[in-house]
């Protein structure tokens, strides 16, 4: 009997210890030959179900009972089934067996997408055919993200919407290149390896250049990959056989091509303006690699007397970064505020400053 047409008898099936019992039972009774095959049909379930549960549900082979047993109406022409829902026989033959599991399949899956070539533009075409038929290479460059990190949900929501760009350009026939990279992460990195030479005794200082740029690209071969590997579980569709890192000897030429181009325009100069000092790294970082923390400060108040002022007349300023004081240009006030429209116009005396005197605006 198929699973299709066995599900066609009503027959209770319920966890019992007399499961294979009360099954024999009935195909012993004075039922029909039906009512036998019918009853042969379900101890035959009752093997297949047994012989998958064991290694999950700890059946032994003589007690089917854990699992299911059978219970006959008063009517032996009559048996109700109910049968666990976690098992589908027909699913079993087909392979599906128990609750989904992605890491049983999503791996393998993605490794035969990669390994057929299936991320890989269809470079048969060329230039004057892809614009011929319409169908005009597509290409993404991945934002590379750091080498040495891990996922996270920023990384989450551009594989995202780039897979599917990619993924919609390729039902339409277009050859597409998802282009995937890396970035060398080199504040983050010289942190990580400057930390454990401290665990050593040493410095950066004290190995020296060529040394410290050894355990660099040792740290990078150690700590790299993982985040790659989490791209592909998310099941982006890139080329990765065009991998590429931005430390690469390529791509440095490329850069190092670009900004002296750039310095020969006009457009890269040399400038002064404030940066993020990491006084550990001796190095300036960028406002991303900057943590804000909120502290308690204090306000200053200051008296800007009046150049020409009678008996102390003076404008009150307050601030909470005194040491700006010497760089102050003019005092601002309010045009619609009466009390301090009078002052317009007039010079007050910059404190600390031995008499330097700037406007009121």
């Amino acid at each position: 009997f198929s699973a299709r047409a066995f599900s066609t008898v009503p027959t209770t099936i319920r966890r019992s210890s007399k499961g294979a019992a009360s099954t024999a039972a009935f195909a012993n009774t004075g039922g029909s030959i039906s009512n036998t095959a019918r009853a042969q049909a379900l101890l035959n379930k009752n093997a297949l179900i047994n012989n998958y549960y064991s290694n999950h549900l700890t059946l032994s082979t003589s007690s089917t009972a854990r699992f299911m047993s059978t219970t006959m109406s008063s009517d032996t022409s009559s048996v109700q089934t109910d049968v666990d829902t976690k098992y589908d026989i027909e699913n079993k033959d087909q392979g599906i067996i128990g609750k989904y599991e992605p890491s049983l399949f999503e791996s393998k899956i993605y490794n035969w997408w990669e390994d057929a070539g299936c991320f890989k533009p269809d470079a048969k075409q060329s230039k004057d055919d892809s614009k011929a038929n319409g169908k005009e290479p597509y290409v993404l460059p991945m934002p590379p993200p750091n080498v040495t990190g891990r996922l996270h949900m920023g990384h989450a929501i551009f594989v995202a919407l780039q897979d599917v760009l990619a993924r919609f350009h390729r039902m339409r026939g277009r050859p597409v290149l998802w282009l995937p990279g890396t970035d060398h992460a080199g504040i983050a990195t010289q942190l990580q390896v400057e930390k454990a030479l401290l665990t050593e005794g040493t410095s950066r200082e004290e190995v020296g250049r060529e040394k410290f740029l050894e355990r660099i690209w040792e740290y990078k071969e150690e700590q790299g990959g993982a985040i790659t590997s989490q791209l592909r579980s998310l099941g982006a569709s890139a080329d990765w056989s065009r991998e590429r890192f931005t430390m690469d000897e390529g791509n440095s030429e490329a850069v190092t091509e670009a900004f002296v181009r750039f310095h020969e325009k006009g457009l890269v100069y040399r400038g002064e303006y404030m940066v993020n000092w990491a006084p550990m790294l001796k190095t300036a970082v960028s406002d991303l690699e900057v943590e804000y923390s909120e502290e308690e400060g204090k306000l200053y108040f200051f008296k800007y007397m009046l150049e020409d002022g009678e008996d102390g007349e003076h404008l009150p300023v307050a601030t909470t970064r005194p040491e700006t004081i010497m760089g102050d240009t003019a005092v601002c006030v309010n045009p619609e505020d009466e009390r301090f429209q009078q002052y317009i116009g007039k010079r007050v005396i910059v404190p600390m400053s031995g008499g330097r005197t700037i406007p009121i605006i």
